[in-house]
C-alpha cells in the first residue's frame, strides 16, 4: 500500500515536471470549485512551450478561440514554471489592455506565492521590496513584467515575450488602434532591445478577429 508520503512525492514531481500537470494545478488554484477538464490541446500547448523552454521553438504562434484556456497555459502557468525551474529567467507579458495584464500577472504572483509552489520550487522567491502588481522580482533577480501593447519596456529586458490578445475587440477596426498595434509589433521585431539575443516571442491570439496580427507577421 502507497504511504501517504508517497502520494505527496508523486504528485509534487508530477507538478515540477509534467507541464499539463502544472497547468491543472495552476487552474485549481486561481478557479477554485471549479472543474477542470483536461483536453489534447492543452497537452499539445504544453508541448511547445516545454521546446520553447528548452530553445527548439523561438517564435511561436498560438491561435485558439476564447475560453479554450490559452492565457492560463501560457501566460499564467507558464510564466510561473519558467520561473520555477529557474528563478533568473525574466518574463515580459503584453496583452492589449492593462487591466488584464495586470490580472494576469496577480494570478501567476498567487500561483508562486501558494504553499503547493513554494514546496515544488523552493528557490523561486518573490523579494518583499519588489513585489508589484504588475512587476515583481524573485530572489534570484529574474522578474515576470506585464505591460500594455503599446506601452513602454524602455529600459527592459527579457528572456521570454509574451502578447496575449494584441486586439482590443471593441475598437479591433478603429485604424488608428490597428496602426497603434503595427507600431508595437515593429518595435518587438526590433528583436534585441525587448527579448534580447536568442529570446523567446510568444503570440497568442483569437483566430475569428477580423484584423488578426498573425497574418502581418
Amino acid at each position: 500500500m502507497l504511504s501517504c508520503l508517497t502520494i505527496e512525492c508523486f504528485f509534487k514531481s508530477a507538478t515540477k515536471y509534467d507541464l499539463p500537470s502544472f497547468i491543472e494545478k495552476c487552474f485549481d488554484t486561481i478557479n477554485p470549485g471549479i472543474d477542470y477538464i483536461p483536453n489534447w490541446h492543452i497537452d499539445l500547448i504544453a508541448d511547445r512551450l516545454q521546446a520553447a523552454e528548452k530553445g527548439k521553438i523561438k517564435r511561436l504562434i498560438i491561435n485558439i478561440p476564447p475560453r479554450y484556456l490559452k492565457s492560463l497555459c501560457v501566460n499564467i502557468a507558464w510564466s510561473a514554471w519558467l520561473l520555477g525551474h529557474n528563478p533568473t529567467r525574466r518574463v515580459i507579458s503584453a496583452s492589449y489592455s492593462q487591466a488584464i495584464a495586470t490580472k494576469h500577472s496577480l494570478d501567476t504572483r498567487l500561483i508562486i506565492e501558494s504553499n503547493w509552489y513554494q514546496k515544488t520550487f523552493p528557490e523561486t522567491i518573490i523579494t518583499h521590496d519588489q513585489n508589484e502588481k504588475d512587476k515583481f522580482i524573485t530572489t534570484k533577480r529574474g522578474f515576470r513584467l506585464a505591460t500594455s501593447v503599446g506601452g513602454s519596456l524602455t529600459g527592459e529586458g527579457g528572456d521570454f515575450l509574451i502578447i496575449d490578445d494584441p486586439h482590443n475587440p471593441v475598437n479591433i477596426m478603429s485604424r488608428i488602434a490597428r496602426d497603434a498595434k503595427r507600431g508595437f509589433r515593429l518595435a518587438t521585431s526590433v528583436g534585441g532591445s525587448l527579448t534580447g539575443e536568442g529570446g523567446d516571442f510568444l503570440i497568442i491570439d483569437d483566430p475569428h478577429n477580423p484584423v488578426n496580427i498573425m497574418s502581418r507577421i
